[in-house]
């Protein structure tokens, strides 16, 4: 039987706990690098790490009657949260500041022009007689009732619009056979097509759109409906 020498099994010690050290560093560092890779996709970056668009708005209310509140700031922010969800943009930063300003930050965001269209944007919607009457609006769409497509015989992009109450529309356009109705988007004129027969299906369309892009922005302005307050652009900035 072959006896070890102390220097030789303090040698094997020293190399086990070597090789024993090697392997808990690298079961460390692998276990690391998994999870670090998993928080890394599961983390939102912000405007600091990925870039983006900031905009901050004085909040003012609709009309005369109306009064600004800490429920209406939480209804716009509501409001703005909602229709920033339609439009497909990511973990937006929509918060109420003081008592009449909402600040929004959008990551990744690059076309600010197309940011402020579509978030400042009031969306008040409706058709009107030739007298100004309001006939329909908004809030008498059906839930996601607005579509951006391409019409199937002029291939020009359009906004169809479907409403709740079919009836209702029916009624409408009924009353108003061969008179224009007139449709409003935030009291400027889009269209006035003539009604040349009843529409039972309650369905309208609004055409002039640029392209099929803009209809379907305008549309999932329209689902997110109306913004609760007015809305002004005091500062802006873009990070890179």
């Amino acid at each position: 039987m072959y006896w070890l020498k102390k220097e030789e099994l303090r040698e094997m010690i020293k190399w086990s706990r070597l090789v024993t050290l090697l392997l808990i560093t690298a079961v460390v560092i692998g276990t690391v690098a998994l999870t670090g890779k998993k928080v890394a996709m599961g983390t939102t970056l912000g405007l600091d790490l990925r870039g983006g668009f900031e905009i901050l708005y004085e909040v003012a209310p609709l009309n005369e009657n109306q009064k600004l509140t800490t429920q209406t700031l939480k209804d716009a922010t509501k409001a703005l949260d909602n229709r920033v969800n339609k439009l497909g943009i990511a973990e937006p930063e929509i918060q109420a500041e003081g008592t009449n300003r909402i600040r929004v930050r959008l990551a990744g965001v690059t076309d600010q022009e197309r940011a402020r269209d579509l978030i400042g944007k009031p969306a008040n919607l409706t058709f009107r007689d030739k007298d100004g009457k309001i006939l329909m609006q908004g809030s008498d769409l059906a839930e996601n009732g607005a579509q951006g497509v391409l019409d199937s015989q002029t291939q020009q992009p359009v906004v169809t619009l479907q409403f709740k109450d079919a009836k209702k529309f029916a009624d409408v356009t009924q009353k108003y056979i061969g008179q224009p109705m007139a449709i409003f988007l935030d009291d400027q004129l889009v269209t006035a097509p003539v009604i040349k027969s009843v529409i039972p299906s309650g369905t309208a369309q609004i055409d002039g759109q640029k392209n099929i892009q803009e209809a379907k922005d305008l549309a999932a302005i329209l689902n997110a409906g109306a913004l609760p307050v007015k809305m002004k652009e005091v500062f802006s900035t873009s990070v890179g």
